[in-house]
C-alpha cells in the first residue's frame, strides 16, 4: 500500500495530486493541502507623523499585531490608507491591535506622538 508517484502532480491552487495503491488493484486518490506556515517571524518598529504613514511592504500569513509603544505620549490612529484621527482606531501607550492582511503595507498609522511596533507572519 504505497503511495506512488507515477501519477502525481502539483497544481497552481496547491493542491497536490497522489494515487494509494489499495491492493486490490484499485488506486485511491489522495488530496492534501500545501503548507502555507511562514518559516520566519517578522517584526519591526514605524514612527508616527502628523500625516498617514503605512507600515513597510511584508507579506504577511496568519496576521499582524500592531502595539503603540509604552513611552507614546498620546494617542496613535491606525487603519487603511487615508487613515486620520477621526476614523482610524485609536492606540494609546501600550495597547495593541491585530488584523489578518495580506501585506503589512495594507495597515497606516498617523499620530506624531511615538511609535508603533508590529510583529506578524
Amino acid at each position: 500500500m504505497d503511495i506512488i508517484s507515477s501519477s502525481s502532480f502539483s497544481q497552481a491552487n496547491g493542491i497536490a495530486r497522489r494515487f494509494k495503491d489499495m491492493g486490490d488493484g484499485t488506486y485511491a486518490e489522495v488530496t492534501a493541502m500545501a503548507s502555507s506556515n511562514p518559516s520566519a517571524i517578522l517584526a519591526g518598529q514605524q514612527v508616527g507623523t502628523a500625516a498617514a504613514v503605512s507600515l513597510p511592504a511584508n507579506p504577511i500569513v496568519n496576521g499582524i499585531v500592531i502595539t503603540a509603544l509604552p513611552a507614546n505620549t498620546g494617542t496613535i490612529y491606525v487603519g487603511p490608507a487615508g487613515v486620520t484621527a477621526a476614523n482610524g482606531y485609536p492606540l494609546v501607550a501600550g495597547q495593541s491591535i491585530s488584523y489578518g492582511v495580506t501585506n503589512a503595507s495594507a495597515i497606516f498609522i498617523i499620530g506624531a506622538v511615538g511609535s508603533v511596533a508590529w510583529t506578524g507572519n
